[in-house]
């Protein structure tokens, strides 16, 4: 069976019903370089619905790059489509707790709204207008790229 993790604030971790959920990151022993792999990276960014945005996923990769201040590297394994990164290479001995720790981090900043009464991975992102909108409960800001919250309409 998967391990689940909630996507949604800290409060919610721990409840089994809640609706919004990805799976826990697979990581691999170090080889001898000294590298880890996310063998389900793929999964993770799907369920936290980056795959259908090429930005946001280089976002999220760069953002884990920064964070462990180490290289990372993309590997395309699909069969199916050669444009999809299937799992991702970290250098450096990190475990799994380290590894969720940032990407409940980045959710915290990137793909929940930041209505304190809301906080669901509710984001709908429009490029044209640079403006992002909720929808479960409707709340719409200006995205800035360095920094989600920019200025509530």
């Amino acid at each position: 069976m998967n391990q689940r993790v909630n996507i949604g604030p800290k409060e919610i971790m721990n409840d089994s019903f809640y609706r919004y959920y990805r799976e826990k990151a697979k990581v691999t022993c170090p080889n001898k370089q000294g590298q880890i792999t996310i063998t389900n990276f793929a999964t993770i960014t799907r369920q936290l619905e980056l795959e259908q945005s090429t930005e946001r996923l280089a976002s999220f990769i760069k953002y884990l790059k920064k964070e462990f201040g180490t290289n990372v590297k993309e590997l395309k394994n699909d069969k199916k489509n050669k444009n999809v990164t299937t799992d991702l290479v970290i250098n450096g001995h990190l475990t799994v707790d380290d590894i969720e720790s940032k990407i409940q981090a980045f959710t915290e900043i990137y793909i929940l709204c930041p209505s304190e009464q809301c906080r669901k991975p509710e984001l709908a992102f429009n490029i044209e207008d640079n403006t992002v909108q909720c929808k479960a409960c409707g709340i719409s800001f200006l995205y800035n790229k360095d920094k989600k919250k920019s200025k509530k309409k």
